[in-house]
């Protein structure tokens, strides 16, 4: 096994460029479809789970957005199912971020996304089933690397620091406001490798 460092997660576009999705055919617009659409899909789902009073932190969100640039970084959409690896991306997420969830509840909310009303029985347990075995691959290609250092903290600092030097409180938050929306659209994309 391949040992990774902290830059490891750093990639050229050449490489981007060249990710596995595109040796089987699918063309970059829709790659990038691809990747914004889950992403959104992911967001909707925490939504879905926050009603249930269960996420609150969007570490959650964030980290399981990574997860899934990385795993898609190494493997193509045509062979794993966006949706399926998604969910997994998002289980291994709640972990992580220490704010754990019961399979269950992530694949009930994943089929009221979805729109199906009654899945059957058979139908909740092959997803569960799937979603587990996803992880495990998922866990395989991080390469068990499960850190993930997100800019909000240092964001925060920043503005911070701009108290400092006679900032208004009001266009701090302005700003503070404009970088999260940054980091959080940036999340759409691989950049937030």
């Amino acid at each position: 096994m391949v040992s990774f460092m902290p830059n490891d997660w750093i990639f050229s576009k050449e490489f981007l460029d060249n990710s596995p999705s595109r040796h089987d055919g699918l063309s970059a617009e829709k790659e990038t479809s691809f990747r914004y659409k889950t992403v959104w899909f992911i967001e909707d789902l925490a939504q879905k789970l926050e009603g249930a009073e269960r996420i609150r932190n969007r570490k959650v969100v964030s980290t399981a957005c990574v997860f899934f640039h990385r795993f898609y970084a190494f493997h193509s959409f045509a062979k794993f199912k966006r949706f399926q690896m998604s969910l997994a991306c998002f289980f291994l997420a709640c972990k992580v971020e220490e704010c754990p969830l019961k399979l269950k509840d992530i694949v009930h909310a994943y089929y009221l996304l979805s729109q199906t009303s009654n899945p059957s029985e058979s139908d909740v347990r092959e997803l569960n089933k799937t979603v587990l075995i996803c992880e495990r691959i998922l866990l395989q290609t991080l390469n068990f690397d499960l850190n993930i250092l997100h800019p909000y903290s240092i964001c925060i600092g920043k503005i911070k620091e701009l108290r400092n030097n006679f900032v208004d409180t009001s266009t701090r938050e302005m700003m503070m406001q404009t970088c999260f929306n940054f980091v959080n659209d940036s999340y759409r994309t691989p950049v937030c490798l």
